[in-house]
C-alpha cells in the first residue's frame, strides 16, 4: 500500500497550528509562521510534495498508517535569525502525528531549508514570510498602504 498525491494534500489533515510564535535564546530568534490557506500556490505545492514523500517513506517502516484525515499536521514557515551569522535562514517545517498522540503512534518530522529550492521559490517564500510578520507586528502600516 502507498498513499497517492491526492491522499497527501495538506487539506486532508487536521491542521494543528493557527498562530505565529516567536522564541529567542542566546543564539538568536526563531519566528514560526503557521501555514495558511492564503499561502502562495508554490508553497502549498511544495508542502504537498514533502507530505507525500514523507508519508510514503514512513509507511515503508510500519505495518499500517492512518489516513490523513485521522492525523494532525503542524506545518510552518520558519525564519531563524542567528546572532553569529549575517543572514537569516528560512525553513518549511512539518510534523505529522496521531490524533490523539500515543507513545507508539505516528511521528513524522521534516524541515526543508529553502536555500536548496529555486530562486523563484525562495523569493516567493521570503516575501510571504515578510508579509505575515508585518501583518502581525505592524498591522497599522498595512492598513495605510
Amino acid at each position: 500500500m502507498s498513499f497517492s498525491r491526492e491522499d497527501c494534500e495538506y487539506t486532508k489533515f487536521d491542521i494543528e497550528n493557527h498562530k505565529m510564535e516567536f522564541s529567542a535564546d542566546e543564539d538568536g530568534i526563531l519566528i514560526s509562521i503557521p501555514f495558511a490557506e492564503n499561502a502562495p500556490q508554490c508553497i502549498k505545492d511544495r508542502l504537498n510534495d514533502i507530505i507525500f514523500h514523507e508519508m510514503n517513506k514512513y509507511l515503508e517502516t510500519v505495518e499500517c498508517l492512518s489516513m490523513p484525515c485521522n492525523l494532525r499536521l503542524n506545518a510552518r514557515m520558519q525564519i531563524q535569525y542567528s546572532n553569529n551569522e549575517s543572514a537569516s535562514h528560512y525553513y518549511l517545517s512539518m510534523v505529522i502525528t496521531n490524533i490523539p498522540e500515543i507513545e507508539t503512534g505516528t511521528w513524522i518530522d521534516k524541515d526543508i531549508d529553502i536555500s536548496s529550492e529555486t530562486v523563484g521559490f525562495q523569493s516567493e517564500f521570503i516575501s510571504y514570510c515578510q508579509y505575515q510578520v508585518n501583518k502581525t507586528l505592524f498591522p497599522f502600516r498595512l492598513e495605510k498602504g
